[in-house]
């Protein structure tokens, strides 16, 4: 078969579980970076038509929604509220291209990342009624992920250091790597998943398997190059594992002091197959690579809007003006520090919203973490945690606002499990009093 017939009959059966299962398409929408990679390394055909994977994806959103029973209608209220709160920082960022420094270069990219905030932040968050909602979410994600990054592994599309695609070309005439902190980052997010969530509780394979599927992931993530999310995967792991698997229990303490021997060799290994001979992982390449290039320009943003008028100081410069204070010395779009950008480009208002955004996420994980809840519930809100920290921690050094929708995704579906278990709570309440008085 071919690549096109291959991933024809791929979205077939994506649509035919989405029928099924509406919330099992989320998996592909936070995968779809790694699926245009994989299909434009597969055929020219995805390079020519490069935005077909997103409508197909978004399409599928679409059907979700159709296909899914909309029965907790008491839920549309908080779902609006938490919609709003997690938007508000795009409505301000569309606002703020009237006085960016290029309002319509500055209005294009608003409308560019448009679809995607709806995506994500309206009907994405639509999806989610119920607590299996979130064990779907879970499933998909692991799944999908699992054999998107193994399909690359396997078939030699991944090379150290990205996806190569050999029908693009640089100015060199060399073959065009695509973006491997793409896969980095999924790969984390399968890690992250695979360990601290529940969703086959009652499978004894899938209890021991996934420390493999783990351990596949991290291979992946150190082969790609994307050192940021491997770190950040693991630091994130340390911190929450012991909120899943508290190390008070003697069962548990086992397995810790087990799999850190095994963990630290595996990264020794990975790192020797893959980048024997090279300095990329050195702290003096990380150092000066990843971490001096980023904040020197992230200095020099916030300077420039230090340097500029009062109005400018609380209002910003306007979205995206990082581009026009930046490309003519780094050669760079943004600075890849969010927090920088956001200062600089939307000013104290931005800033104060964006971290009053964030903090709300975290006190409401927070809240929800301290109270007495069961194992399962600690199953569903431990990843949500794990995860909103992750990408985070990947705003520190990666993307802009305008594409950083997984944030404010993750911390919207912390907010909404609350109102989801008590919602479920709610209802198997009133079925209980149904049959009790028939």
């Amino acid at each position: 078969m071919t690549p096109i017939t291959i991933f024809i009959l791929c979205f077939v059966v994506l649509f035919g579980m989405t029928a099924k299962r509406p919330v099992f398409v989320i998996g592909a929408m936070l995968s779809v970076y790694v699926i245009e990679q994989l299909a434009q390394a597969s055929a020219p055909f995805f390079v020519a038509n490069a935005s077909l994977i997103n409508l197909l994806i978004g399409a599928g959103v679409g059907f979700a929604l159709m296909m899914k029973e909309q029965k907790l209608s008491y839920l549309a209220l908080p779902k609006l509220k938490i919609v709003l709160i997690s938007t508000l920082i795009y409505i301000y960022a569309g606002v703020s291209t009237f006085w960016a420094y290029e309002p319509e270069y500055s209005l294009i990219q608003v409308q560019v990342a448009l679809p995607y905030i709806i995506l994500y932040l309206l009907l994405a968050t639509w999806l989610i009624d119920t607590p299996e909602d979130y064990r779907m979410l879970y499933k998909s994600v692991v799944i999908i992920g699992t054999l998107l990054l193994g399909t690359l592994l396997v078939s030699g599309k991944l090379e150290a250091g990205g996806v190569r695609i050999p029908w693009l070309h640089d100015f060199y005439g060399e073959e065009i790597r695509q973006n491997y902190l793409e896969i980095g980052k999924l790969a984390g997010l399968v890690i992250l998943i695979s360990l601290l969530s529940d969703i086959w509780n009652t499978s004894r394979i899938w209890r021991y398997s996934r420390w493999l599927v783990a351990l596949l992931c991290l291979a992946i993530s150190i082969k790609s190059g994307a050192r940021a999310q491997t770190v950040f995967t693991l630091g994130v792991l340390v911190l929450f594992l012991p909120l899943r698997y508290p190390l008070a229990k003697v069962k548990n303490l086992l397995l810790f002091i087990i799999a850190a021997p095994i963990l630290v060799y595996s990264i020794k290994l990975f790192l020797d197959i893959y980048w024997g001979g090279s300095n990329r992982w050195s702290p003096d390449a990380v150092g000066e690579e990843s971490v001096g290039g980023r904040l020197q320009m992230a200095t020099f943003l916030v300077r420039e809007w230090l340097a500029s008028e009062p109005l400018a100081l609380f209002f910003g410069l306007g979205s995206s003006s990082s581009y026009q204070v930046l490309f003519p010395k780094f050669h760079q779009p943004y600075s890849h520090i969010i927090p920088a950008e956001v200062i600089a480009e939307l000013g104290f208002v931005g800033f104060i919203m964006f971290c009053g955004v964030l903090f709300f996420y975290v006190f409401k994980f927070l809240q929800q973490y301290t109270r007495k809840f069961t194992n399962q519930s600690k199953a569903l809100l431990l990843p949500l945690g794990a995860v909103f920290v992750y990408i985070f921690l990947l705003t520190l050094k990666q993307g802009s606002l305008l594409s950083s929708m997984h944030l404010f995704y993750f911390g919207s579906l912390i907010v909404l499990l609350k109102k989801v278990e008590q919602a479920d709570l709610l209802m198997t309440t009133e079925k209980r009093r149904i049959v009790t008085t028939q």
